[in-house]
């Protein structure tokens, strides 16, 4: 009888906290419709030939990057990779290697946008031509939510994120994936200067930042160059809800930092001691001015002595 307990307990921490796949052989479908589901883990297989596919697929929701590390290892040489697709069976990436004698392992990221609250990718692993002894798939999930939304913030003024003054952080997929821009909605109660700075926080990336008005036309946009911050603002006379964009260009994922400022706000900001302000090439002039009047004074104190 307690065995039986014992058995049920392990059973149900099992189905509570699953634990993650290693080195799980797993066969996929043949198709789309018969694709097999993956968690995360590390899948191998016993080999594949030229002309085999498996297909599998995964869920993962808006904010969600899907990570794939790819280990081929040939019999001799041989060519194959990954696809991706979306729930439409349309190709995403593509990554093909002609892989010969030793092993090869290549790495995918694809970061999905908020376009639905989840996404259901595909996966196809295949065999182009001659033989893989072994093909394995590590696959695993990294959060890249905005603002620590638990999402990702709108491609649209539609589903803008709300927010208020101040600094925040979120991120852009680049070529990994199709989150390419994200929209903010803030609400400017007061007339004044309207402030937006933003700066990727990766030397490869090149960052842009607009501000949209309510009726939801651009009125400042700034495009700054790779691993520069940018700074755009406008004078706002009407107050209501006004948009901002973040967008972005790099080869890998975009982390970012964004701050929205009031014109009051940016010179408390700026203030500087009364040292800093002071001139430098003014002190020195001024220096320079004494020192030649100590000088003529003391030629002048000499000759009439004389």
């Amino acid at each position: 009888m307690k065995k039986i307990i014992y058995f049920g307990i392990i059973v149900c921490f099992l189905i509570i906290f699953p634990l993650e796949t290693q080195g799980v052989l797993l066969k996929g479908g043949n198709s789309f419709d018969t694709a097999v589901e993956l968690t995360p883990g590390t899948y191998e297989d016993e080999g594949m030939s030229g002309g085999q596919s498996e297909y599998f697929f995964v869920n993962l929701k808006a904010g969600q990057s899907l990570q794939l590390e790819i280990n081929l290892a040939p019999r001799g040489a041989a060519i194959g990779g990954i696809i991706l697709y979306n729930e439409d069976k349309l190709s995403l990436v593509k990554k093909e290697e002609l892989v010969q004698g030793e092993p090869a392992t290549f790495k995918i990221s694809y970061l999905l946008n908020s376009e639905k609250d989840s996404h259901k990718i595909y996966i196809k692993k295949y065999c182009r031509l001659f033989r893989f002894d072994s093909f394995t798939i590590n696959f695993s999930i990294e959060d890249f939510y905005d603002l620590s939304s638990k999402t990702d913030a709108g491609e649209s003024f539609e589903g803008a994120i709300d927010i208020s003054y101040g600094k925040y952080k979120g991120y852009l997929s680049g070529e990994n994936g199709n989150d390419k821009k994200d929209f903010y909605k803030i609400p400017v109660e007061k007339i004044g200067n309207l402030i937006l700075e933003a700066i990727p926080l990766t030397k490869t990336a090149e960052i842009s930042a607009a501000i949209y008005n309510k009726e939801k036309n651009i009125i400042a946009q700034k495009i700054g160059d790779f691993g520069q911050k940018v700074r755009t603002s406008r004078y706002i006379t009407e107050p209501g809800d006004y948009f901002i964009e973040i967008g972005g260009e790099s080869e890998e994922i975009i982390p970012y930092e964004f701050e929205v400022l009031s014109k009051e706000e940016k010179l408390k900001v700026e203030k500087k001691s009364f040292f800093e302000t002071l001139n430098l090439k003014f002190i020195f002039g001024i220096i320079f001015l004494i020192l030649v009047l100590f000088v003529a004074g003391k030629i002048i104190y000499s000759i009439w002595k004389k």
